[in-house]
Parts: structure tokens; C-alpha cells; sequence
């Protein structure tokens, strides 16, 4: 699905410059970690006020605005032989003290949580992201350009070694994506077969079969949409760094419509130190736009910025 738009005169209220000043405070509450258990926790609570001289950043008509905020961020992670927990949120609560706009909550949040039901064989995975979209992409991110959406993700990952070097790995999701506003609710159902070699002891070149069915809401508004991917995948792992290719072939079916193309994707990834990597990548493929959400809030470093997938 795809939207164009041709405003020039919004972009350039975009592109206007601004007066904002901004005070921030903020407070470490805690950070703990318990080793026992291997669970780490981290808090932060913070308060800001600032003034803008055109807050709605029109072009004509510009409005003075005062902005006070207070927010936090909370995450938690475990790790054991049997769970491992990630979860970041990142929430604040923006009052405008000049009713520009009703006061809001804005923010996100990623959680997951891997269940291991039978050792290096089954485990049942739980995946959570919320956040918040634009409406209109050639409009700044404003209380009335922007809505939450969350996803819930949940299913099996079924390991098997056919051989010693012959890894085979199923994953079956189910997905339910939320839209606040947009008729663009859905369910989706999707299952991956991997069939791996380990070429080397730091390489492995697999073959991925993947199929997806997503079904929406208002059935007469959309109808559903089929997606199929088959591509090779080689990844080779070095101390610090994962340098991953994908080459293949993948085809949609929408509304009677077929497509189909070139599947290419390249990721590289860096531990830079114990506590942070360096991520790049980049490729070609159908995608909806609840996979669009998700793989952005996947990567996002800030969970209060708004996403843009109205024109992907």
C-alpha cells in the first residue's frame, strides 16, 4: 500500500526554522544488577519545559506555545537457562499550557521474552512493540498527526540437528497489529523453515522458506494479503562483528494483484563494547505496514520518536 502526496506548501512549513528553548532535568532513580539471578534493571525519571514560537510549524498564523513534560524510562533484562527477558520502555506525559493541544502521553515501548520449553529443541518466543505514526508524512510530528499502534507477536522455534553441521529451524508466528485511528488492523500468520550448513566454524550458508497470510479487520476496505520469500543466506561470525547476505526471490498477492522481484538484503553488526554495537544494513522487499512498524521500532535507539509508514 502506498500514498504519494504533493503539498509543497506543507514541506515548506517543515523546513520553517523555529524558536525552542528547552530545560531538561533528570534523575538516575536506579540501576541494579543482580547477578544471582542475572537480571539487570535501569530507571530514569526527567522533566523538561521549553517555549516554542510556532508550535503547530505552519507557514502563516504562528502560534506561541509553551511546553512542560515529565517522563521516564524503565528497562529490565534476564537471562537463564530457561528465560530470557528484554524489555525497554520509553513514556512522557507533554502538557501544552496554552490548550494549542490537549496534553498527551507519548512514548514506546519493545519487550520480548523467550521461554525455553525443552533444552536447544523448543522454545516459545513473546514479542510486544509499541509507539506511535504519522498521518500525513509531509506534516510535522504533532498531537493531531499522530496515533499509537502496538504489535503482539507469539509462537514456537522448533530446533532439529538433522546432521552435525546441518541445522533445521521452524518458527511459527502469529501477529495482531493495532491501529488507534486507521482501518488498518490485522492478523497475521507466518512460518519460516531454515535449513543451514555450517560451511566453516565461524560461517553458515542456509536456505530460507518463508510464507505470511495477513488478514485485516475491515475485510471490505482490504482484502488479504499473501506474501512468499525463498532466498539463500550467508552469514560468517567473527569475535566482535556478524556480517549476514540474503539473495533471493519473493512475490505478494494482493486484491488480485500478484508481484514479484529480487529479495536482497545485507546486515552487518558490531559489538563497539560491553554495552553497545554499531548496527547498517539495507535491502529490497515487500513489506505491509504493520511490518514496517515493527521492524522500526525494532531499530529505533529513541522509543518517543513517531515512526513514518504512511508512504513506505
Amino acid at each position: 500500500m502506498a500514498m504519494v502526496m504533493d503539498r509543497p506548501e506543507e514541506v515548506a512549513a517543515m523546513r520553517k526554522p523555529r524558536l525552542f528553548f528547552q530545560i531538561l532535568f533528570c534523575i538516575q532513580t536506579f540501576a541494579m544488577a543482580t547477578s544471582a539471578f542475572a537480571v539487570e534493571y535501569d530507571a530514569e525519571i526527567r522533566a523538561a519545559a521549553g517555549v516554542s514560537d510556532n508550535i503547530t510549524r505552519a507557514a502563516q498564523n504562528e502560534i506561541d506555545e509553551t511546553i512542560t513534560s515529565a517522563g521516564f524510562d524503565f528497562s529490565i533484562t534476564k537471562q537463564s537457562n530457561n528465560l530470557d527477558l528484554d524489555i525497554h520502555s520509553q513514556f512522557d506525559y507533554v502538557d501544552y499550557a496554552d490548550d494549542t493541544f490537549d496534553s498527551e502521553l507519548i512514548g514506546g515501548l519493545n519487550g520480548s521474552a523467550t521461554i525455553t520449553l525443552v533444552d536447544e529443541r523448543l522454545r516459545w518466543v513473546f514479542e510486544d512493540k509499541f509507539g506511535q505514526t504519522l498521518f500525513d508524512p509531509f506534516q510535522p510530528a504533532r498531537p493531531d498527526n499522530r496515533e499509537d499502534v502496538n504489535t503482539f507477536t507469539t509462537g514456537p522455534t522448533l530446533s532439529l540437528m538433522a546432521a552435525s553441521r546441518t541445522p533445521i529451524t521452524l518458527d511459527l508466528r502469529y501477529t495482531k497489529v493495532n491501529f488507534e485511528e486507521r482501518p488498518n488492523d490485522s492478523d497475521r500468520l507466518s512460518g519460516t523453515l531454515i535449513v543451514g550448513r555450517e560451511v566453516r566454524r565461524d560461517s553458515t550458508l542456509s536456505l530460507n522458506f518463508s510464507g505470511t497470510r495477513v488478514e485485516f479487520d475491515d475485510s471490505d476496505l482490504f482484502a488479504p494479503l499473501e506474501q512468499y520469500d525463498v532466498y539463500a543466506r550467508y552469514e560468517t561470525t567473527g569475535s566482535r562483528s556478524t556480517l549476514g547476505f540474503d539473495l533471493g526471490y519473493n512475490e505478494v498477492e494482493f486484491a488480485g494483484v500478484d508481484g514479484d522481484g529480487l529479495l536482497a538484503r545485507v546486515d552487518y553488526t558490531r559489538q563497539t563494547s560491553a554495552n553497545g554495537s554499531f548496527s547498517a544494513g539495507g535491502g529490497s522487499q515487500y513489506s505491509e505496514q504493520g511490518d514496517i512498524f515493527d521492524f522500526d521500532r525494532s531499530i529505533s535507539q529513541d522509543l518517543t520518536n513517531t515512526s513514518d509508514i504512511t508512504n513506505s
